[in-house]
């Protein structure tokens, strides 16, 4: 996944980018983006689950739990499928 973001970057596929993760593992990609002026949000499931390595790179950071009431479920057309979430608002 790391590579790929960095490849869409370089090949211009992409001007910002919305990671879903709580993994510090993906901190260093974090830093990329923002040393290349990149737009980035961090979206983690909720500040216990969000690793310390991405709190730290300062980047936007939003927590699922705190915007639960801004997430939309979508209804399945046939029934056989849960349906999708949908962000109405993030910011």
């Amino acid at each position: 996944m790391v590579v790929s973001a960095i490849s869409n970057y370089y090949e211009q596929k992409t001007n910002r980018a919305i990671l879903v993760t709580g993994d510090g593992d993906f901190s260093c990609l974090v830093y990329f983006f923002l040393q290349k002026h990149h737009e980035i949000i961090i979206l983690a499931p909720s500040k216990d689950y969000c690793s310390y390595l991405l709190k730290k790179t300062n980047a936007p950071l939003v927590f699922l739990e705190n915007i639960q009431s801004k997430l939309k479920k979508t209804p399945s057309k046939d029934g056989t499928l849960p349906g999708l979430f949908y962000l109405v608002k993030i910011l």
